[in-house]
C-alpha cells in the first residue's frame, strides 16, 4: 500500500532490499496510464484550437502524467540494478548505486501515490482561518492569541500575503475574543485544512500559585475563500435571492472613536435557509463591512455544502475514509513536557517553541498529509478493485478488432432485445467505443496514410428527411480518428421499444497507399466505465446482443440479383484516388433505396481494382473499368446501363466505353448503336445551349447608386457565368447549392459531408426514380466526324496492346520499362510539376521517387 518509510540504508543490502521498497499497487498504475493517455488526447485535440478548458485540464495532468514518466524510468533503473546483484563481479558496484537510487525511487512513488489520489475540491483556494476561545476562561483567550500569532507567523515563513479581518480582544488586552485571518495564497487551504478542530493546551497559567496544570481548549474554523482577493467574481461566486438573507446595521460598540459610535457601520448576516450569522464591524465604512461579511458568508456555506456532500458519500460508500475535519480534541500542546501529539495519526512532535513560531508545524502538516493520503489510497484502492470485480463479470459485452485498408469501411449492426430487463430498468443504455489502435507515431506518416479512420453511429429508425428533436436520437459522428485517439457514444434505451437497432460504420481514410491499413477496435459495455478494460475474447458475451458486421464487398455485393428478373446495371467510377468501395459507397446506398418494382432490378456496381493507380494514366484505368464490366457484370438480365462518374471518373468511363464499344462491338448495339430505332434507349436530358439562358435584366440606377464603388461588382457572378457559357453546349447545371456543396459528393465521412446530400438526391430523385421518363430529345450525332476518327481510337483502345501494357505496369519495378507514350493523358502545359494537373504531378513525382531509388541502389552495388 502507501509508503512512507524514511529510513536509512545499509552498505550491505543484499536481498533486504526488497523490504524498503513497495512498488505502487497495479490498479493504481492502471489509473496513471489511464490518465497518461488522456492526457496525450488532449494534447492532441488542442493542436486544433484553443481551448480554456481543455487547457486547465490538461494543466492539471500534466502534473500527475511528468512524475509517473519519472516513475516508471526510476523503477527500470532500479530493476536492472537489481538484475546485476547475481553476478559477483557486479555486485558491489551494483549495491552502491542502489543506495542512490532507492532513496528516489521511495521519493517518486510516494509523490506518484499522491497525485494519483482525488484531489480536495478546494485544494488550489486561499483560506480564511477563524479562531475563538473554549473552555478554560482567560487561558483560553490567552491560547487563543497564542495560536492566532502560530498562523500568523507561518504564513510568514512560507511568505504568503495575509490581512487580519477582524480581531477583538479581552478586557485584559491578553487575550482573543475571536480572531479571522485571511490568507490570500491560492492553495493555502489545502495545507491549513488540517488545522480546523479544537486545540487543548496543558500548562500552568501565569496566575496560578500553587503551579497546578490547567487544561484549556480554542476552536479553530477553516474556510474556502471563493473569490481571490483583487480579482473578479469566479464561477464558485454564490449569488443570493432576495429575501435569502437578513442585513442589519448598527453602531459599532467597544473603542474606534465619536465616528464609529455615532454611525451605523456594523453589519450582521442572517442566512435564513441555514441560520448561520456573520456579524462584521472592524471597518470604519458600513460597505466594507459588509463586503467581508458576505465573504465569510459565503465561505462558511460553501463549507457546509461540502460538509453535507461527504455525509451523503458516506451513505452511499459503505469504506468511506473517515473525515478529519472539525475532530474532537484534534491536537494536544502539553508545554510541561515539550510535546505535541495530534491524535488524528498518532504523531508526537518535541518541539512547541518551534511549531507555536510557525516555524516547525509543517511537520505536522506534512505527516497528516501523508496520513490522508494512506486512508485515500486504501479506500481508493478497494473501490477500484470492486469496480474492476463487479465490470469483470459482464459488463463488457462485445469485442471486435478489425483493420481497413484505401477505400474500405466495415458496417456493424447492433441489435439489442432487452426485453424483461427493460421493464425492470436494469439497463438504461449501452455504451460504444470505436479506438484506433495505431501508434501516436503514424501521426506523421501522412504520405503512407493517414491513418485516420471516419466513424458515425445512426439509430435505426432515423431519416434524414425528417427533424429529430431528441438529441438521443441524432447520429453522432467523428470525421478524424486520429492513432490513439476514441470515440465514446452512448447508445440510449430511453423509449421502451422490443427491439433497439443501431448502424456504425467504420471507415478508412487512407489515401495514398494501396498496402497500408488501420487498425481499429469496437467495445460495446452496460456502462461508460467498462470500456476502459481490456480483453482476449472476440464477439458478444451477451444473449440479448446481436451484431452483424458486414466488409466492404459485403456491402457492394448487396443486393443479390435474382435470375431472369430485367436488371438496369449502373457503374460507379470514382475520381483522382480511384477510390470507389468508401467514397462512392453512399450513392450506392441512396439508388439502392429506389423502389423499382416487379418489373426491374437495381444492380449498383464498382470496380475497386484501380484504387490507389491513379498515376498510372488513363488508358490503364478505363481499360480495366471496360474489363470489369465485360468479364464480371454483364449478363442477359442487363437491359438498361448507367455510367455515373465522379470527376476523374468520368474521364475513365469515357475511354472505358470507347475500350468496349471497339473490342466488344456487340454489347453497345442495344445501348447506342442507332439510337432513334431503340425504344428502351434513355437519354436523360436535353442539349442546353447559349439560346436557354435567360436575357440579363438591366436594372436602371439613380444618380447615388451610380456613385457607390462597389456597383459594378454587384453583378459580377452573373457576368462571369454568361462569360463561361458563351459557346458551349451543356447537359444540366445545379443552382442554389449550400456551400461547399460541389466539394462533398464525396460522402465518404456521410454526416461530414452532409453538404454533398443534396447533389446525389438530385441526381437519384430524377434519373432513377420510377417517375423517370422513358425517353427524352436525343440529340443529333455528327457520324462523319465520328468515322473520321474510328481508326485513332481503334489504335488507342487495342484490347491486346492494352492488356500487355497493363501487365507491364502491375509488374512495377520488376519489370522492363515500357515506351508507352502517355502524352496525350498527362500533356505538359508548364515548366512546373505543378502545372501538369493532379494525374501529371503525381505520375512525374512517382518518376523522381523511381530514378531516385534506382540511383540508390546504383551507388550501393
Amino acid at each position: 500500500m502507501f509508503n512512507a518509510i524514511k529510513c536509512s540504508i545499509p552498505r550491505r543490502i543484499g536481498l533486504r532490499l526488497e523490504s524498503t521498497f513497495v512498488p505502487i499497487h497495479p490498479l493504481l498504475l492502471k489509473r496513471a496510464d489511464l490518465l497518461s493517455k488522456e492526457h496525450a488526447e488532449l494534447e492532441h485535440q488542442m493542436s486544433d484550437g484553443f481551448d480554456l478548458n481543455q487547457q486547465k485540464k490538461f494543466s492539471k495532468l500534466s502534473s500527475v502524467v511528468d512524475v509517473y514518466k519519472e516513475y516508471t524510468e526510476k523503477l527500470a533503473e532500479y530493476d536492472e540494478l537489481n538484475s546485476l546483484l547475481t553476478d559477483a563481479s557486479l555486485k558491489d558496484d551494483a549495491e552502491q548505486e542502489i543506495e542512490t537510487v532507492l532513496p528516489q525511487l521511495v521519493s517518486i512513488t510516494e509523490k506518484l501515490q499522491t497525485k494519483l489520489l482525488p484531489p480536495h475540491p478546494f485544494a488550489d483556494r486561499p483560506a480564511i482561518l477563524e479562531l475563538r476561545p473554549g473552555v478554560g476562561g482567560v487561558e483560553a483567550m490567552i491560547f487563543t492569541q497564542d495560536l492566532f500569532n502560530m498562523y500568523l507567523g507561518y504564513a510568514n515563513t512560507h511568505r504568503w500575503p495575509y490581512s487580519i479581518v477582524s480581531k477583538s480582544v479581552n478586557q485584559q488586552g491578553n487575550g482573543l475574543l475571536e480572531g479571522i485571518i485571511s490568507i490570500d495564497e491560492p492553495g493555502a487551504y489545502d495545507r491549513l485544512r488540517f488545522e480546523a478542530g479544537v486545540h487543548r493546551v496543558q500548562r500552568i497559567p501565569e496566575t496560578e500559585n500553587k503551579g497546578r496544570t490547567q487544561t484549556s481548549t480554542s476552536a479553530v474554523v477553516v474556510l474556502p475563500q471563493m473569490s481571490s482577493k483583487g480579482q473578479a467574481e469566479d464561477a464558485d461566486e454564490r449569488s443570493f435571492a432576495a429575501g435569502e438573507v437578513r442585513i442589519d446595521v448598527m453602531r459599532a460598540s467597544g473603542k474606534g472613536g465619536q465616528h464609529v459610535n455615532t454611525t451605523e457601520s456594523a453589519v450582521r448576516l442572517t442566512h435564513i435557509p441555514t441560520g448561520i450569522t456573520v456579524s462584521m464591524q472592524d471597518e470604519r465604512s458600513q460597505h466594507k463591512n459588509k463586503a467581508k461579511a458576505f465573504q465569510i458568508l459565503r465561505a462558511r456555506l460553501a463549507e457546509l455544502e461540502r460538509v453535507q456532500m461527504e455525509a451523503e458519500e458516506r451513505k452511499k460508500r459503505k469504506d468511506q475514509v473517515t473525515s478529519t475535519d472539525r475532530s474532537d480534541k484534534i491536537r494536544t500542546y502539553n508545554f510541561p513536557q515539550n510535546r505535541i501529539t495530534d491524535h488524528r495519526c498518532g504523531y508526537s512532535l518535541h518541539d512547541i517553541d518551534g511549531v507555536m513560531s510557525g516555524e516547525k508545524l509543517d511537520q505536522l502538516v506534512d505527516v497528516l498529509e501523508q496520513h490522508e493520503a494512506q486512508e485515500k489510497s486504501k479506500s481508493l484502492l478497494e473501490e477500484l478493485e470492486n469496480q474492476a470485480l463487479v465490470m469483470s463479470e459482464g459488463d463488457l459485452i462485445y469485442c471486435s478488432r478489425r483493420t481497413v485498408k484505401a477505400g474500405e469501411l466495415q458496417r456493424y449492426v447492433i441489435t439489442f432485445e432487452p426485453k424483461e430487463e427493460l421493464k425492470n430498468r436494469n439497463v438504461d443504455s449501452l455504451w460504444l467505443k470505436v479506438r484506433n489502435t495505431e501508434s501516436v507515431a503514424t501521426r506523421a506518416a501522412f504520405l503512407r496514410g493517414p491513418y485516420i479512420l471516419y466513424t458515425d453511429v445512426t439509430p435505426g429508425e432515423y431519416d434524414k428527411n425528417k427533424p429529430t428533436f431528441v438529441t438521443l436520437d441524432q447520429p453522432k459522428f467523428e470525421p478524424n480518428l486520429s492513432p490513439s485517439q476514441k470515440f465514446i457514444c452512448e447508445l440510449s434505451l430511453h423509449t421502451i421499444k422490443d427491439k433497439y437497432v443501431w448502424t456504425v460504420d467504420v471507415v478508412s481514410q487512407i489515401i495514398f497507399s494501396s498496402t497500408s491499413e488501420v487498425a481499429f477496435e469496437v467495445l460495446i459495455g452496460l456502462n461508460k466505465e467498462c470500456l476502459n478494460l481490456s480483453t482476449d475474447k472476440l464477439g458478444s458475451f451477451d444473449p440479448r446482443l446481436t451484431v452483424n458486421r458486414q466488409d466492404t464487398m459485403d456491402l457492394w455485393n448487396l443486393p443479390h440479383h435474382s435470375r431472369g428478373k430485367p436488371v438496369h446495371l449502373v457503374i460507379l467510377t470514382h475520381g483522382l484516388h480511384s477510390n470507389t468501395g468508401a467514397d462512392l459507397f453512399y450513392i450506392k446506398e441512396q439508388i439502392d433505396k429506389v423502389e423499382h418494382g416487379d418489373d426491374e432490378e437495381l444492380l449498383v456496381r464498382g470496380f475497386h481494382g484501380n484504387n490507389c493507380k491513379t498515376e498510372l494514366g488513363v488508358k490503364y484505368l478505363g481499360s480495366k473499368v471496360g474489363e470489369y464490366i465485360i468479364q464480371q457484370l454483364y449478363n442477359e438480365d442487363v437491359k438498361k446501363i448507367s455510367f455515373i462518374g465522379h470527376s476523374l471518373g468520368g474521364l475513365v468511363q469515357t475511354f472505358a466505353i470507347a475500350y468496349i464499344q471497339v473490342n466488344f462491338p456487340w454489347f453497345f448495339q442495344k445501348f447506342i448503336t442507332t439510337p432513334a430505332s431503340r425504344p428502351n434507349v434513355i437519354v436523360h436530358d436535353r442539349m442546353y445551349t447559349e439560346d436557354d439562358i435567360p436575357p440579363k435584366v438591366i436594372r436602371k440606377k439613380n444618380f447615388l447608386q451610380n456613385l457607390d464603388p462597389m456597383a459594378k461588382f454587384h453583378d459580377l457572378e452573373d457576368d462571369i457565368a454568361r462569360e463561361w457559357h458563351r459557346g458551349l453546349s451543356w447537359r444540366k447545371v445545379l443552382v442554389k447549392l449550400e456551400p461547399d456543396a460541389h466539394n462533398n459528393i464525396i460522402v465518404r465521412r456521410k454526416y461530414a459531408n452532409a453538404f454533398g446530400w443534396q447533389v446525389v438526391e438530385h441526381m437519384v430523385n430524377n434519373h432513377f426514380t420510377q417517375s423517370t421518363p422513358n425517353a427524352h430529345t436525343v440529340p443529333k450525332v455528327d457520324s462523319s466526324a465520328d468515322l473520321e476518327n474510328l481508326e485513332e481510337i481503334k489504335s488507342l483502345v487495342d484490347r491486346d496492346t492494352l492488356q500487355r501494357d497493363n501487365e507491364e505496369l502491375d509488374l512495377g519495378d520488376d519489370a522492363a520499362p515500357t515506351a508507352l507514350d502517355m502524352s496525350w493523358v498527362n500533356q505538359k502545359d508548364g515548366e512546373s510539376i505543378f502545372d501538369l494537373g493532379p494525374t501529371g504531378m503525381m505520375t512525374n513525382f512517382n518518376d523522381m521517387l523511381n530514378n531516385f531509388r534506382n540511383w540508390s541502389r546504383t551507388l550501393r552495388t
